[in-house]
């Protein structure tokens, strides 16, 4: 049921980025050594994953990126960092606490039956947010398949078999983590404004129990009563 491609990459040294938004894609080769991040390279491409509607419109915006990191194929990391509207997140609080052998089946059975699309179509993951002596408080991540087809198909255009796949949220969560946000108060909401949207990350007790993302324009007056 987990996808042990989508991991995070704290471990990471050398490798390429890759940050797809629904418009636009930003790739940058890093090189870490002693907590200290270098860019080495960095471009941006004017495609994002809305364009890719097309069998064609996938090759070529695969043959760009290839073309474009054609020097750096003898890295053998790439991590992809997406996050849209299609990538479903959401908060179950205060469930009945069940055996952790006993999780998989219990979130496949009792909780992904009753959502309103078909799952086939999505990864699935999920955290333990908050673990009490009866009850746990779950955050459960919907990963479109179709994204994921589309970082596999880049890794293996590279010749790069290990992919690594996170959402902005985890990021953000990592920083939180390591003190690099100072949040003011540990139940808080922090927005992203990205250009052509914004997301909307719900804080409790210094852990994202959700990440919402909206179009940001013809979305304002929601925007407002959601917040």
């Amino acid at each position: 049921m987990r996808n042990t491609s989508i991991v995070g990459g704290d471990f990471i040294n050398n490798c390429i980025v890759i940050k797809l938004d629904n418009y636009d894609t930003e790739i940058s080769v890093i090189n870490r050594k002693m907590r200290k991040i270098n860019i080495i390279d960095n471009f941006e491409i004017e495609i994002g994953i809305k364009h890719l509607i097309s069998l064609e419109a996938k090759k070529e915006f695969i043959k760009i990126i290839t073309s474009k990191l054609n020097d750096y194929k003898h890295l053998k990391e790439i991590f992809f960092s997406v996050q849209n509207e299609d990538v479903i997140i959401r908060e179950y609080p205060e469930i009945k606490r069940v055996k952790k052998r006993d999780l998989d089946g219990y979130i496949n059975f009792e909780i992904v039956k009753d959502m309103p699309f078909n799952i086939e179509h999505y990864v699935i993951k999920y955290k333990i947010l908050n673990l009490q002596k009866n009850i746990m408080d779950i955050q459960l991540i919907l990963f479109p398949k179709y994204i994921e087809k589309i970082c596999t198909e880049i890794a293996q255009n590279l010749n790069i078999k290990r992919k690594y796949l996170n959402m902005n949220f985890d990021i953000i969560q990592k920083l939180i983590d390591k003190k690099k946000i100072d949040l003011g108060h540990e139940n808080c909401m922090i927005i992203e404004n990205k250009r052509n949207y914004i997301i909307l990350n719900s804080v409790k007790q210094r852990k994202i129990y959700t990440s919402t993302v909206f179009e940001k324009y013809g979305n304002e007056d929601y925007i407002l009563s959601f917040l």
